[in-house]
């Protein structure tokens, strides 16, 4: 975790300066009043005004210097001023903030959403396409400590659609989660998430099965273990997390595994806004209904984490992956990077991208290499008016001897009106397309369009 400054260390000895200066300006209690000495005050006086003024001057000729000198300095490697930048969706709105129930030193917040939603490709088929509406109840609560020490975080939620001709792809979701965490001081951190969940792959997924009766459902159980400590300018991480994913249905059986991950992580900070970046982990995919599958990989990436202030934050790190299988090694370049760009104060943009690779749910086919991105803006129209709008794309290159590529995109806008600290209405259109080719055709390409209005109470 990023430590903080107490205060604003420049804007202090801005004000100490100045307070310094007006008291040696002041004449001192008790000074005899002879013309003499009053003759001296003022000759002091002006000097010292001439050079304060001079002073001023330098500061204000030297400016991007301070800026350099403040931005590369030997100060803590990790200090950061206590208004640090945040985007457009995070940013708190105190007169429109829902501001839920204290228990002690814990808050809970909750909220459930009643939406109405028209999808014109249900089965995301190439032909014969079916439309539908779809209604929805989304609740979720979360209830999270208010220490200045540790932290304690249960998260629950779910979604219930119901569908108003093909109720075959009615499919109830839902995840409980925990976070916990341990102060070490100031600089070390050990934290452990746990989280349980049951899941449903979408129709308009590449992994999706459009001639299949029902959606494919799966479990997902997750655990993850993290110690973090900051010694001057450097930043160790090590984690340890197993996620189990249990399949419903025969026909899915085979894609039941178990993904065991070790990484670690070296931050050295060049200055207090900019960080040299290294990463190694190793991974286990144990595929018990089909050996073919299982593998062990390990990742390297390397790169450079960002927090210029008024700019731009996040991370970008590039290296090699390699993925060993029973029939060879898939190796080739890693992506890795989340940054955040601060247009202005009103506008975020937001870039996601990343490279690694992943198995088919089709035993007959091979791994293929996932590439994806994903630019998103966020906009305050109003201060309870927020403008969303994102467009990505995803490709899957599979390794012989399949041949065949997956292509798929998508893009999706959304207008937010938070009424009052109780009540949020938003307005979404979303639109994905796949296109697929390959020896033979897998005939796999679609359009799909959503249109969706939701009413959120909040508590």
């Amino acid at each position: 975790m990023t430590k903080k400054l107490k205060g604003n260390r420049e804007r202090d000895f801005r004000l100490n300066s100045r307070d310094e200066r007006n008291a040696l300006l002041k004449p001192k209690q008790g000074w005899i009043d002879d013309p003499g000495t009053v003759e001296r005050q003022r000759r002091a006086g002006r000097r010292i005004k001439a050079a304060a003024e001079a002073i001023v001057r330098g500061a204000q000729a030297s400016s991007i210097f301070a800026a350099f000198i403040m931005a590369m300095g030997p100060v803590h490697a990790y200090a950061q001023d206590d208004e640090r930048d945040v985007g457009v969706q995070e940013r708190s709105r105190p007169e429109f903030d829902p501001q839920g129930l204290r228990f002690g030193g814990f808050n809970l917040n909750a909220s459930a959403e009643l939406s109405a939603q028209h999808v014109d490709n249900v089965f995301a088929s190439e032909a014969d396409a079916k439309s539908d509406w779809v209604y929805g109840v989304s609740p979720k609560a979360t209830l999270s400590s208010d220490w200045s020490r540790n932290a304690v975080v249960i998260s629950a939620g779910g979604s219930f659609p119901k569908y108003g001709t093909y109720s075959s792809e009615e499919v109830d979701t839902g995840y409980l989660s925990g976070y916990g965490r341990l102060d070490f001081g100031d600089d070390s951190q050990l934290s452990g998430t746990l989280r349980t969940s049951h899941e449903e792959e979408p129709r308009s997924d590449l992994a999706a099965d459009s001639a299949r009766p029902t959606p494919v459902e799966y479990d997902r159980n997750e655990a993850q273990v993290m110690a973090q400590h900051t010694l001057n300018r450097f930043r160790v991480q090590a984690s340890a997390s197993t996620a189990k994913y249990d399949f419903d249905g025969a026909d899915q059986r085979f894609r039941d595994h178990t993904d065991n991950t070790l990484t670690g992580r070296v931050e050295y900070a060049i200055s207090p806004r900019v960080r040299l970046v290294g990463e190694v982990s190793g991974n286990k995919r144990d595929y018990s209904n089909s050996p073919v599958l299982s593998s062990d990989g390990r990742t390297y990436l390397a790169g450079v984490a960002l927090d210029l202030t008024h700019l731009i934050r996040g991370e970008f790190t590039v290296g090699r992956f390699s993925q060993d299988y029973p029939t060879g090694t898939v190796d080739g370049t890693a992506l890795s990077s989340n940054l955040e760009w601060f247009v202005t104060g009103l506008t975020t943009v937001g870039f996601e991208a990343h490279r690694d690779v992943q198995e088919s749910t089709d035993t007959s086919s091979s791994p293929f290499v996932d590439s994806r991105w994903q630019v998103r803006v966020d906009h305050e129209l109003l201060r309870n008016v927020i403008l969303h709008g994102d467009i990505g794309y995803e490709k899957w290159s599979f390794e012989p001897p399949v041949v065949q590529e997956d292509k798929a995109a998508s893009a999706h806008a959304e207008i937010k009106y938070l009424m009052n600290p109780r009540v949020a209405v938003r307005l979404t259109y979303g639109h994905d397309r796949n296109d697929s080719s390959g020896i033979p055709d897998p005939h796999h390409d679609y359009d799909v369009n959503t249109i969706l209005a939701g009413f959120t109470l909040r508590l």
